[in-house]
C-alpha cells in the first residue's frame, strides 16, 4: 500500500454546507462518426453524456443484483451436488473430478459476489477487504474459472478413455487415487497462469483534507492498476494473448472436439449393447458380458453428464471467446488511444462486459438442474438421500411434538413441588356404589382398593 496522498477541495466546496458546488458541462447529444479521430480514438468527454453514464449505471446494478441472486441458489445448488456426488454409491474417479470443478464454481460464485457488492454496494464491502483484494479476491476469481475450466477438460479426457479406449480405461480404472491425476494439474496450471494477476492493482490510501474550510477529514483506501498491468508488452502478450488463449481459445476448441468423439463412440456403444440385448453377439448369458454390459451402460450414463455439462459450457462461455478475440484484435489500437488520453471501445463494451460476467456465474450455478435432467442414476440418488434428510426432519418434529403432549415424569419434577398429603386424611375413591353391609356394587374392585390405598 502506497503513502497517504491528500488532496483539498475547500475551492470546490460551499463552505456554509460543507456540500460541492454545482458544475454543468454541456456534452455534444450527438454520437456520429465526427466525433472519432483518423485512428478511431474519440474523447470520452464527447461521447459518453450524463445519461448514458447513468443507464448503464442502473443497468449494471440490476445486472449485479440478479448475479447475486442466482450465485446465491448456485451456490446452495452446488452443495447438494457435492453431496450426493460424494455417496459411496455415486464416487468412482469421474465423480471425484466433478466434485472438484463444482467447488471450484462454487469458490468463482464467491468472489463474483463479492466483486459485485464491491462495485455496487461499496458501504457494505469491508474495508479490510480492500486491503487483500490484489492478492486475494483479485486473483482467485480468475484462479478459480481456470481452475473450473481445465478439470471440466479432465472429466472430458477421463471419459473419453472410459467411453472410446475401454482396453486402456479397465487395465487403470481400479489404481487408487486415479482422479489426483486430473485434479492436480489442472489446479497448479490455474495457479501458474494467473501468478501475474497477484501484481495487476494495488492499495492507495487517500484523504481529502477540508480542515482549513472547517469541512472536516476523510480517508479511505481505493485500488487501483500497477505500472507493470498498465505496460505495453505485458497488457499485449500476456493480459491479451496468453490469457485468451489458455483460457478461452483452446479449451473451447478441446472440449469440442472431446465432445463429439465421445458422442459419436456413445452412439455406436448404444447400438452395441441394443445388439447384445436382443442376444446378438456375444451370448448374454456369461457373467462376464453381463458385468460388461453393466459397466458400458454405467460410462454412457456419466458420459451424458460430460456433454451436457461441456454444452453448457460452450454456449455461456463462446461470448467471452468471441469477445476476447476482439480484444486481441484492437489491443494495439486501444493503447494507441489510450496514450493520447482517449478511448477506443464504445459504451457498447461495457454492457457486454457486465452480460458475460452474469453468463460465467450461471454456468456455475447451474450444476446441480443440468444433473438432475439429463442423469437418472444422479437424480435417482438425489431422491433417495433428500427422502432420507427429509424422514429425520419428520421424525425430529414428529418427537419434538410427543414431548411436548406428554405429561412430565416424577424424576423431572423438582422435589419441592411435590406435596404428600397426610395420611389421615386420605379417603379411597371407589368406583362403584356402597351398600348397607360395606360391600361393594356395581364396578367396584379389590385391585381398586389396593390402587387407591397405594395412591394414598
Amino acid at each position: 500500500m502506497e503513502n497517504l496522498t491528500c488532496v483539498s477541495d475547500c475551492d470546490q466546496l460551499n463552505t456554509s454546507t460543507c456540500q460541492y458546488l454545482e458544475s454543468v458541462t454541456i456534452y455534444p447529444k450527438s454520437t456520429n462518426s465526427a466525433i472519432y479521430d483518423d485512428a478511431g480514438c474519440f474523447d470520452v468527454n464527447e461521447y459518453i453524456t450524463f445519461e448514458m453514464k447513468e443507464r448503464h449505471r442502473q443497468f449494471s446494478k440490476i445486472l449485479s443484483v440478479l448475479m447475486m441472486s442466482m450465485g446465491s441458489l448456485g451456490f446452495l445448488g452446488n452443495i447438494l451436488a457435492i453431496f450426493v456426488l460424494s455417496r459411496p454409491d455415486m464416487t468412482n474417479c469421474f465423480s471425484q473430478i466433478l466434485v472438484s470443478m463444482i467447488g471450484f464454481d462454487s469458490l468463482h460464485i464467491v468472489s463474483s459476489i463479492l466483486e459485485a457488492v464491491r462495485l455496487h454496494f461499496e458501504e457494505d464491502y469491508p474495508q479490510i477487504m480492500f486491503k487483500t483484494f490484489p492478492f486475494l479476491q483479485y486473483p482467485m476469481q480468475r484462479m478459480t474459472m481456470v481452475a473450473s475450466i481445465f478439470l471440466l477438460i479432465g472429466t472430458g479426457i477421463e471419459r473419453y478413455l472410459a467411453v472410446c479406449r475401454p482396453h486402456h480405461f479397465h487395465s487403470v480404472q481400479d489404481q487408487k487415487l486415479r482422479s489426483l491425476n486430473y485434479i492436480i494439474p489442472s489446479i497448479l496450471a490455474a495457479i501458474l497462469i494467473n501468478i501475474p494477476r497477484m501484481f495487476d492493482v494495488e492499495t492507495v490510501r487517500n484523504c481529502v483534507d477540508n480542515t482549513a474550510c472547517g469541512c472536516g477529514y476523510h480517508e479511505w483506501v481505493s485500488l487501483r492498476p500497477t505500472k507493470m498491468r498498465t505496460s505495453w508488452n505485458y497488457t499485449v502478450y500476456f493480459h491479451t494473448w496468453t490469457w485468451n488463449i489458455f483460457t478461452g481459445v483452446l479449451p473451447l476448441i478441446c472440449l469440442i472436439i472431446l465432445n463429439l468423439r465421445i458422442y459419436v463412440a456413445m452412439r455406436k456403444l448404444k447400438l452395441s449393447l441394443a445388439g447384445k440385448a436382443n442376444g446378438k453377439g456375444v451370448p448374454r448369458g456369461l457373467e462376464a458380458t453381463k458385468k460388461r454390459m453393466h459397466q458400458q451402460k454405467k460410462d454412457m450414463s456419466m458420459a451424458v453428464i460430460l456433454i451436457s455439462t461441456i454444452v453448457m459450457f460452450i454456449l455461456f462461455h463462446s461470448p467471452r471467446v468471441m469477445v476476447s478475440i476482439y480484444e486481441a484484435g484492437t489491443i494495439k489500437s486501444l493503447l494507441f488511444c489510450r496514450s493520447r488520453e482517449k478511448e477506443y471501445r464504445g459504451i457498447w463494451y461495457l454492457y457486454i462486459q457486465q452480460i458475460i460476467q452474469l453468463m460465467m456465474v450461471v454456468n456455475c450455478a447451474i450444476n446441480l438442474p443440468v444433473y438432475l435432467a439429463v442423469s437418472p442414476p444422479f437424480r435417482a440418488s438425489f431422491k433417495k438421500y433428500m427422502s432420507i434428510v427429509q424422514n429425520m426432519f419428520i421424525c425430529r418434529s414428529n418427537s419434538e411434538e410427543s414431548e411436548a403432549r406428554s405429561p412430565p415424569s416424577p424424576e423431572s419434577i423438582p422435589l419441592q413441588q411435590i406435596q404428600t398429603p397426610p395420611t389421615e386424611k386420605c379417603t379411597p375413591q371407589l368406583n362403584g356404589d356402597r351398600g348397607d353391609n360395606g360391600t361393594l356394587n356395581g364396578s367396584g374392585t379389590i385391585s381398586t382398593i389396593m390402587n387407591t390405598e397405594q395412591s394414598c
